[in-house]
């Protein structure tokens, strides 16, 4: 309530339980529902509503599952911000355990070193590159096919500098972008860049890209395209 005098005027949430004591005692107070929170369904999302959220960040994981993304919104009133260039791999294993690392993790910067988490992320996607093409992010000139479920977007920064962070800002104000694709992401896709040398130019990543990621069945066992095209822009 003290933050509230002092301007608060909205917050980011990812306990349940904070969430609707916070709404309980600070009514107008408008509250986002956090991608932690793994948003992946309707019933999830009507469940945090109950509770009083305004906004939520739905899991990263489907960000390419349009009908389902449609089918969340249309269900709810809160407002659907999407994530477009997070870093992480999909359906990583260890995305749990790794925020609640992060969590807790209070050492001065000069005094960290990569944990289990991240070195496992690094050195799966030096030995998998492919696995880069399956990150659930939006390119800037994707953002169109988008329009008739949000417009509202987040961009992810925390591990990026200012100067990187205003360039991607652009990139994703302008809709379109040409350069390496691991530029655009956060997270330890930089040390993956900076330890393989990887530089994956979005050219390549058209609209048959588009149709082919947010159309598959994600059995990636059966289909080779991200393994294929990964093996030619790599080699180009």
């Amino acid at each position: 309530k003290n933050m509230k005098n002092e301007g608060l005027t909205s917050i980011t949430i990812t306990n349940p339980i904070y969430l609707k004591k916070i709404k309980n005692e600070i009514p107008d107070i408008n509250i986002t529902v956090s991608v932690i929170s793994e948003i992946a369904s309707v019933q999830r999302a009507k469940y945090f509503e109950e509770l009083g959220a305004d906004a939520f960040v739905p899991d990263r994981d489907i960000n390419r599952n349009l009908e389902l993304l449609k089918d969340i919104k249309n269900s709810t009133k809160m407002n659907m911000i999407l994530m477009v260039n997070e870093g992480c791999l999909y359906r990583c294993p260890q995305r749990n355990s790794h925020y609640n690392f992060i969590s807790h993790w209070s050492k001065k910067e000069k005094d960290r070193h990569l944990d289990f988490m991240t070195n496992y992320c690094v050195n799966l996607r030096g030995e998998h590159p492919e696995e880069l093409l399956k990150m659930q992010f939006i390119l800037p000139q994707h953002l169109k096919h988008y329009r008739c479920i949000t417009s509202s977007f987040k961009i992810v920064g925390r591990t990026r500098s200012t100067d990187d962070i205003l360039e991607i800002t652009k990139a994703y104000l302008k809709e379109n972008y040409t350069g390496n694709l691991l530029n655009l992401m956060s997270s330890a896709t930089l040390i993956v860049r900076e330890k393989y040398g990887y530089n994956l130019s979005v050219n390549r990543l058209d609209s048959v890209f588009f149709k082919k990621v947010t159309t598959c069945n994600k059995n990636c066992t059966k289909c080779k395209f991200c393994t294929s095209l990964t093996n030619q822009l790599l080699s180009s």
